[in-house]
């Protein structure tokens, strides 16, 4: 993000931690917010290279995190993506195939 840009709102504290969750909320955030696609492929790119501390470090870095309870604004926080037909569930095993495909490996059957 630019900086002098205010940060993006990541509300984290009170959802799933596990690290692709919070990856694809913040990549939701990114979006919602008119980020570009090449900005949200940069920042997954760079959360999947690192460790979960990276992972938090970085969010932290991104993002002004809060937490869930404390988000007035959306009282159905729980299925944030349940309404969303754009967004898709994360599947790992897509993600590594198409990890593998970019970086020219090719899967042993």
């Amino acid at each position: 993000m630019a900086s002098g840009e205010p940060k993006l709102k990541l509300d984290i504290i009170g959802r799933d931690g596990n690290a692709f969750a919070i990856i694809e909320r913040a990549k939701q955030v990114m979006k919602e917010a008119g980020k570009s696609k090449e900005e949200i492929d940069a920042m997954q790119e760079k959360a999947f290279a690192g460790s979960y501390g990276d992972i938090l470090r970085m969010m932290s870095e991104m993002f002004e995190i809060t937490s869930v309870a404390s988000d007035e604004d959306d009282e159905d926080d729980d299925d944030w993506d349940e309404d969303d037909d754009d967004d898709e569930e994360f599947d790992q095993e897509k993600w590594n195939r198409e990890q593998a495909l970019e970086k020219g490996y090719e899967g042993e059957d």
